[in-house]
């Protein structure tokens, strides 16, 4: 005979299950004890009473099979379809990253180049040059 403390609990979990039922709920173990106001995991101790309790739950369970309606189809081909499109595009993205930092790396060293010759092309034209005529010039 189960003690009155399990007896209470066994009381609140199957008014909860009846709750669940017939507002159409999921019926689960949490959802139970969540909805009957008890602890977290207070129908899984090992107690004959608990355990015939958790049986019942899951032959509810497995009475309960989902219908696949043409509408649960369509939607389910369209995630998918989504799915596919999600992983096309971030590959796609992923390519085009690639491509900019090429770019930009390429500029960098066009960039890199230029300065250098810019800076020699300045070295140049501030070295002594003879001219032909015979003067020594100097942007000094």
């Amino acid at each position: 005979m189960p003690s009155e403390r399990v007896a209470d609990t066994l009381k609140a979990a199957n008014l909860a299950l009846s709750a669940l039922i017939a507002e159409g709920e999921r019926v689960s173990i949490s959802a139970i004890e969540k909805r009957a106001g008890l602890s977290n995991g207070a129908l899984n101790y090992k107690i004959d009473e608990y355990l015939e309790f958790k049986s019942k739950v899951a032959k509810i369970n497995e009475n309960k099979k989902v219908e696949v309606t043409p509408k649960d189809i369509k939607l389910k081909e369209s995630r998918d379809k989504e799915r596919l499109l999600k992983e096309k595009y971030k590959s796609q993205r992923d390519e085009y990253k690639a491509m900019l930092k090429k770019e930009v790396q390429a500029r960098l060293e066009v960039t890199y180049n230029l300065f250098h010759l810019q800076s020699e092309i300045s070295d140049r034209n501030s070295e002594k040059i003879v001219n032909i005529s015979g003067y020594i010039e100097s942007d000094s």
